[in-house]
């Protein structure tokens, strides 16, 4: 503050500046009492809160001490509360950072509750858009360990502005390590990263959540492949790798392959029976590129079921399941059980939805012998505690506009109650912006049904795929939330793939559409069944050929 006095011997003030200014005088004054107010002295039970992190010496990747700048989040409650119940709103998810020095602090000071003992939760490394307090885990990029190597403390409890010490959160590793050594024939020679095109882990899922009020990691899915990279030790190479805990390592296994082409796949269930992982372990293996060609690898079975709409997801990177909606009335299409299917889902529980809803299209199911029934439920084929809750619209409506589109429209089925009904299950439901589902989406439904109607003319049955398509890392996902605080991805676009005979010849077409309102016309969304296959990892009609799936007629495929 600007000094605007001198003391003199006389116990009297000399203004500087002031003298004969009667205005001068009574801004003075005001400043007079400004400075007083401001001087006063934080009460004694202020006591901002600075933390210590201390980390296991096995526990993080770059060792036992922090760098300059490194970030955790900490939550805080009132003590016996739980996280949702106590949270404070000050200890948030709130960011605080270190010099390197492992002491804690925060850009704004941040004072203890006065008269409440509080737990302190935290983690690392800080990440935004914290929802239901569950930390979203991804190893698909492993350039840099530090940065997914997810450290958490909960052993901060009772504390208050009474506490005489700064309370140390004791971090311990929540994921394992893969550590690979890897040596060229026989350990002869030298092995460089530069002979190598690359390292693969394959096998193992990529993605789970992470509770931070239990510390326990949900969840689990998304197995695809991902890349390691290899640094140079004396005269092999080292890899590391994070992997998430729970996943079986029985059925992983690296693919090496080299600059010459060859190609080197280690099940590392050889090595020996591993089971699950565990948190905070380190797995060593040594693995060495002998031979000329590495194995052969066995050709997986298509898992493509015995109906001609399934997709084959013998190489899904999704932790999902398939399940059948049958109809009890017996018919023409009924199997051997005297039940006719209806459709079926591929549905994921981390993800909310169904990444594909397979089913016959046919007259026998669209004609109007109901009306819509618009009775929402869960799907009896899976938990209801692994389904958005959708009695009534997403959380979030008035805002983002999120309708709960189905994937298979109500209007494919209406021709008997059982039937529509089973097209209100959650599983068939997504988070589809308003403005695509009422229109184009809309509109793309009303032409399929056209088309499917042309069995009258000689045409057979329409076989359709609908499916959701979500992001996959390094993309990151949108959550929206239902009533019930569920969070459920969605969508950043929509497929339909669908397949027609006339008289013994295939013919095909695929339409995507992105998660947001569609003004063209519908021809402008066409795709082939190969290109929606190269982007959803799915194989489409698995008994057709890659030929009878690479073009579209626009002869046979008509617009009304």
């Amino acid at each position: 503050m600007m000094k605007l006095f001198s003391y003199k011997d006389n116990s009297s003030f000399e203004t500087h500046g002031f003298a004969g200014d009667p205005f001068s005088l009574f801004i003075l004054l005001l400043l007079m009492v400004g400075c007083e107010n401001e001087d006063k002295p934080l009460s004694v039970n202020k006591r901002p809160i600075q933390l210590l992190g201390e980390v296991n010496p096995t526990t993080r990747v770059s060792g036992s001490s922090w760098d300059e700048e490194d970030q955790i989040a900490v939550f805080g409650k009132e003590s016996n509360l739980s996280l949702d119940e106590g949270l404070l709103d000050n200890l948030n998810n709130q960011l605080f950072s270190t010099v390197g020095n492992g002491v804690f602090t925060t850009s704004d000071v941040i004072y203890y509750p006065e008269g409440k003992e509080i737990d302190l939760i935290a983690y690392y490394p800080y990440q935004k858009g914290i929802l239901d307090f569950k930390y979203k885990i991804n190893i698909q990029d492993q350039r840099f360990l530090s940065d997914i190597d997810l450290l958490y403390a909960d052993n901060v409890k009772g504390i208050s502005n009474q506490s005489g010490i700064r309370p140390t959160l004791q971090f311990e590793r929540q994921l394992a390590l893969l550590t690979l050594a890897i040596y060229p024939d026989k350990k002869e020679g030298f092995l460089k990263p530069g002979q190598i095109e690359k390292i693969e882990l394959v096998g193992l899922p990529t993605v789970a959540n992470f509770s931070l009020e239990t510390g326990k990691i949900l969840d689990v899915n998304q197995v695809q492949s991902v890349a390691l990279y290899p640094s140079s030790v004396d005269k092999h190479l080292l890899v590391e790798a994070m992997v998430i805990p729970e996943s079986n390592l029985d059925q992983a296994k690296i693919v090496i392959t080299t600059k010459e082409g060859l190609t080197y796949p280690f099940h590392l269930k050889t090595q020996g029976k591993l089971g699950n992982l565990e948190k905070g372990k380190n797995y060593t293996f040594t693995l060495e590129l002998n031979g000329t060609k590495g194995e052969e690898e066995e050709k997986p079975i298509p898992q493509n079921g015995g109906f001609s709409e399934w997709p084959d997801i013998t190489d899904s990177k999704f932790n999902a399941e398939i399940a059948v909606h049958y109809l009890s009335s017996a018919g023409t299409r009924s199997n051997e059980s005297g039940l006719i299917r209806n459709y079926t889902v591929y549905y994921d529980p981390y993800y909310k939805l169904s990444h594909w809803v397979a089913y016959p299209l046919h007259p026998y199911y669209t004609k109007k012998v109901v009306k819509r029934t618009d009775k929402w439920q869960y799907d009896p084929a899976f938990p209801s505690k692994d389904q958005p809750n959708l009695k009534s619209a997403w959380a979030d409506y008035n805002r983002l506009k999120y309708d709960r589109g189905h994937q298979i429209a109500s209007a494919d089925r209406l021709c008997s109650t059982e039937a529509n009904v089973q097209t209100f299950y959650y599983t068939n439901m997504t988070a589809q912006k308003a403005g695509l589902n009422q229109k184009k989406w809309n509109e793309l439904e009303i032409q399929l049904r056209e088309w499917s109607d042309r069995v009258k003319k000689g045409y057979d049955t329409l076989f359709v795929v609908t499916g959701a398509i979500v992001p996959t890392p390094p993309a990151e996902i949108t959550w929206t939330k239902d009533k019930s605080g569920r969070e459920a991805a969605v969508p950043t676009s929509y497929y339909k793939v669908l397949m027609q005979k006339k008289e013994g010849k295939v013919y095909t077409i695929g339409f995507e559409m992105e998660n947001k309102e569609s003004p063209n016309a519908l021809r402008s969304y066409e795709k082939t069944v190969v290109e929606l296959e190269k982007k959803t990892g799915f194989t489409f009609f698995p008994s057709l050929s890659k030929k009878e799936k690479e073009s579209i007629d626009s002869s046979f495929w008509v617009y009304n």
